[in-house]
This record gives C-alpha cells, sequence and structure tokens, in this order.
C-alpha cells in the first residue's frame, strides 16, 4: 500500500523549509508587497517543477502540498491547488527548462534565477492576476509585453492608472481606465490626463501617441459624444469609442470590450483562488 505523501519525512522536511520561506516572506511583505510575493510564487513554481522531477509523490502531491500550507497560513491567500500549478507554470514559462535544476539550486541567492534581471524588475511590479493573464495567454516572454504602471516614483502619489499595456504592434502605450459606475464627463478629463503624463513621462520619441480606454458599467451615448468631443487624445468609452472615437487604422488592433471584459473576469476569478 502506498504511503501517504504527508507521513513521508522527506515531503515533511522539503514541507518544513517551504514554510519557512513563506514566513520570511510574510515578513517583509510590508516592505514590497507585491514583488515580494510575485518572488515567493516564482519560487514556489521553481520548488515544484523541482520536486516533480526528482521525488515520486505521485499525482496528489500538490493537492497535499495546499492543504498542509492552507492549515499551516490560514490568513494568507493563495495556496489553492489551482494557484500553485499557476505557480508551477509561472516558472516554466520564465526559465528555460534546459536550467530549471541550476535555477532552484539559486534560489537561496537570488529571487529570479533563470530570468533576465530587468524582465524580473519588470514582472515582479505587476500583480499576480495580471501576471497569471500574460503567460497563460502568451506564446513566449518576447510576447509578455503587458505591464501595469503606477505613478509613485514620478511624485503624481495620489493618482493611479488601473491598468497600463504596451502595445507592441502599434508601438504605444494604452491606459484603461476602469469604473464600476455610470460614465459621468469627469471620467474622461482624468483619462486624458493620464495620456497626457504618460506621453510625457514614459512614451518613447518613436512611440506612437497613448491610447485611452474607459470602461464603465453604464454610459448615456450623448453624454460621451459631448465628453470627449474636444479631446484630441485616441479615447474611448466602452463600446462607443471603439467603433465611434478610435482612429479607424487603431480599430481591429484593439481588443473588443467584450474580450477585456471576458479578460478581467477570469483575471479577478484567478485572484480570488
Amino acid at each position: 500500500m502506498t504511503q501517504p505523501i504527508a507521513t513521508l519525512t522527506e515531503y515533511q522536511d522539503w514541507l518544513r523549509s517551504i514554510k519557512q520561506r513563506v514566513q520570511s516572506a510574510r515578513l517583509r511583505a510590508a516592505l514590497a508587497a507585491n514583488s515580494e510575493l510575485i518572488a515567493l510564487y516564482y519560487e514556489l513554481g521553481a520548488r515544484i517543477v523541482e520536486r516533480e522531477s526528482v521525488a515520486q509523490w505521485g499525482s496528489g502531491f500538490i493537492d497535499t502540498f495546499s492543504k498542509d500550507l492552507r492549515q499551516s497560513f490560514p490568513d494568507i491567500g493563495g495556496f489553492s491547488p489551482k494557484n500553485l500549478r499557476y505557480c508551477r507554470a509561472f516558472f516554466r514559462f520564465y526559465c528555460d527548462p534546459e536550467i530549471w535544476q541550476q535555477a532552484v539550486a539559486k534560489l537561496s541567492e537570488t529571487n529570479w534565477p533563470g530570468v533576465d534581471a530587468e524582465h524580473a524588475g519588470l514582472v515582479a511590479q505587476i500583480p499576480w492576476g495580471h501576471n497569471i493573464l500574460i503567460f497563460t495567454k502568451c506564446a513566449d516572454i518576447s510576447e509578455a509585453v503587458f505591464f501595469p504602471y503606477t505613478f509613485d516614483f514620478m511624485a503624481l502619489t495620489s493618482y493611479y492608472i488601473d491598468l497600463l499595456f504596451y502595445h507592441v504592434t502599434l508601438k504605444c502605450y494604452v491606459v484603461v481606465e476602469l469604473k464600476n459606475s455610470r460614465f459621468i464627463p469627469e471620467y474622461a478629463g482624468k483619462l486624458n490626463f493620464y495620456l497626457s503624463a504618460v506621453d510625457s513621462l514614459l512614451k518613447r520619441d518613436d512611440d506612437q501617441p497613448t491610447i485611452g480606454l474607459l470602461l464603465s458599467r453604464d454610459k448615456n451615448n450623448i453624454e460621451v459624444e459631448f465628453a470627449l468631443r474636444d479631446m484630441n487624445k485616441p479615447m474611448g468609452v466602452s463600446e462607443y469609442t471603439l467603433t465611434e472615437t478610435l482612429p479607424d487604422n487603431l480599430k481591429g488592433a484593439m481588443p473588443t470590450v467584450e474580450e477585456i471584459e471576458r479578460d478581467l473576469q477570469h483575471l479577478h476569478e484567478a485572484a480570488g483562488e
């Protein structure tokens, strides 16, 4: 009869080391919340890949691991079987399979073994739900070009962009504002402010003007038309912007409202695991 994973001494020793790592990350999280969490998920993915390659713990390994972590850290989310499998996929996406073992061996020296330092810096800034969208939808690292951005380091500490993309084909930034309420004209002014800020502070000389998309729960087309009529930047509100406001050369190159809403729903569901 196969011995349960949880009773194996080898597994318990390995689990103990993971718990110590989680506890350490938990203490440092107050100083660097998102980056430390993303680094922890990368390490968990690496540890899982390494154990699966050398240990004979069977198909129930991740479920058992999830149960033990959640019992040890009941106030910390992100240890569901589904999310641990995302952690595994996260590591596999960014680390070359040929150097997996070498990368795991260097985990005690660095947070991101096997990942280019500049790329690791960008990945660490992205919320976990957004990271999931990237590595589940992109074919390779070269396509992983989407990363949110905040204005903290630019001294605009009172303002936060909801989502910021960089569109490789169009060569421009895309600002997305999410409003869980009916559209009001003031939203257009704030979006225009963000577009001006990104154009001034992030846009390179060879980039195209930044595009703005505003998704609100409801809208009045007349209000939207008046709010956007004298705006000279490419922006739109829900379906109205994609069919009426965006220039013809941008239509078809941008996702539809339905596609964005579907991805956002997936993001929220993944982040809540």
